[in-house]
Formats: C-alpha cells, structure tokens, sequence
C-alpha cells in the first residue's frame, strides 16, 4: 500500500468521526469542517501516517486542541452537543438501578459534562454518545483496554457525584 493509499484511507475513515466528534463538542459545522481539515493538513505536513504506530489518536488530540484553542481566541465557553437518550445509560449501575432522565434536560447533562475534566467528558462521550466499544476507545484514543475501563469507571463515578450535586442545588 502506498503512502498516498495509506493517507487517502485515513482520511475517509476519519474526517467525518473528527467532524462529528468536535460538532458533539460544541462546535459549528463550519469550525468543524475547517478544524478537522486543518488537522488533515497538520497531518500532511508531518507525515504521520507513515511515522507514527497510531495516526489516529494524533488526529483526535490535534483536532481536539484546536478547537479548545478557537474556542480561547473567541472567548466562548465549551458546551458539549449530546442526544436526549444517548447519556441515559451512563446513570444506570451495575444492579441494574436507573434514574430516569427524560424529565430533566439535556443543557444540564451538558452542564454536568462540562464540569468534568476533558479526559472523563471525552470518555463518556466515546462510550454513550458515539456507542463505541472500550477497544475502539482504546484505539482511538492509544491506551490499553484495561486503562480505558478503569478510566471510564472513574468518569462515570465522577458524572453521578457532579449529578447529584446539582439535583442538591435543586
């Protein structure tokens, strides 16, 4: 496989999974679009698809950078986008106790996302909003498997303290 084969490949599998991730973030379509296509840039200029063991985990990061980085040059505040149902499963626990989300919002479930840290909000986005298996996570994001499970535990852990924390505001 050549190294413009190799690039081309990338570049289908990804360039809509960065758009939609960081549109997921907040993000317009048109900041996505330019972000996600400065970053294939980025990757162009560096050769990474020939140099590095996971390109793709390169590409995640830079993308996710840059759009922090717009987000400081226009002064705007981070909110994440997600569907009414997909964070739904993250409240439930393992004995199969659920609380019911449907009466409450989706901007508070984004405010609860966003007072996490990046790593945790970006975990549980992978996991609940883009359905993704912790091997794909672990892929994507170039950890182990056993990390990625410890990892969204702890997110998850995290997400129902800051939860209930708000409901006590309430």
């Amino acid at each position: 496989m050549t190294e413009e084969d190799l690039l081309s490949m990338l570049y289908k599998d990804k360039y809509l999974f960065i758009q939609n991730y960081l549109m997921k973030l907040g993000s317009s379509l048109q900041d996505a679009e330019d972000i996600a296509q400065n970053t294939f840039t980025k990757a162009i200029v560096n050769n990474i698809h020939t140099t590095m063991e996971n390109p793709i985990s390169w590409l995640f990061r830079v993308a996710r950078n840059e759009y922090f980085t717009l987000c400081k040059k226009k002064n705007r505040e981070i909110t994440m986008y997600i569907e009414p149902d997909g964070i739904e499963q993250l409240l439930s626990t393992e004995d199969g106790e659920s609380i019911l989300l449907g009466k409450e919002s989706r901007v508070v479930i984004q405010h609860v996302l966003g007072e996490l840290t990046p790593a945790f909000s970006n975990l549980l986005l992978f996991k609940y909003e883009f359905e993704m298996s912790y091997e794909q996570i672990a892929s994507l994001l170039d950890m182990k498997v056993d990390t990625v499970k410890t990892s969204l535990y702890r997110a998850r852990i995290a997400f129902k303290k800051k939860w209930s924390e708000h409901d006590e505001k309430f």
